[in-house]
């Protein structure tokens, strides 16, 4: 169903990810009436007209014949251009990332849309007012293999510097203490 626009607008073509070659086409307007190529980047300067509607098209022949796409124009506002629309495409109903083609429409009427104002003072640090990164601790990781996926019980921290070596050790034997023998009395 084509989208009716009032007023004087600037068209943009800003995506393109159809299957099918794609097109819009311009009617009711003062002076700018017609099919554009729905190629990204294309642009119409200035639409004019007290009313005047924006169809998006498809075609899955080549270019023989073409049909209307469902239009999903989602209206906002930037910092850059004011009051936007963005007109979203596509051969049936999805979200507007998921649209086959994307115009946006941007409104020229400068007591409605002023342009915007550039700040009279700059809000950057220069880059000797950045405060150094925190350090980074290293994780401890125990050197044993007994400990694994628990936690560490035996206390053998080490600091992650690399592959993680494996410790062979030989069990030690540890003779019992000699018996403690009384004083004579």
């Amino acid at each position: 169903m084509p989208v009716t626009f009032y007023g004087n607008w600037s068209f943009e073509v800003v995506g393109n990810v159809g299957e099918f070659p794609q097109r819009a086409v311009i009617a009711g307007s003062v002076a700018s009436d017609g099919i554009v190529a729905g190629s990204i980047g294309t642009k119409v300067a200035s639409i004019n007209g007290p009313s005047w509607t924006l169809t998006l098209q498809r075609s899955e022949d080549g270019g023989t014949t073409w049909k209307e796409n469902i239009e999903n124009p989602l209206p906002s506002v930037t910092p850059q251009n004011g009051w936007i629309v963005t007109v979203y495409g596509d051969d049936s109903i999805v979200p507007p990332v998921d649209a086959d083609v994307s115009v946006k429409l941007v409104y020229l009427n400068p007591v409605v849309n002023p342009p915007p104002i550039i700040p009279g003072y700059s809000f950057t640090l220069p880059p000797q007012d950045f405060r150094p990164p925190s350090p980074v601790r290293p994780v401890p990781v125990c050197e044993c293999e007994c400990c694994r996926p628990k936690t560490c019980s035996c206390r053998k921290v080490r600091t992650s510097t690399g592959p993680v070596p494996v410790i062979v050790t030989t069990p030690v034997v540890v003779a019992p203490p000699p018996p403690v023998v009384p004083p004579p009395p």
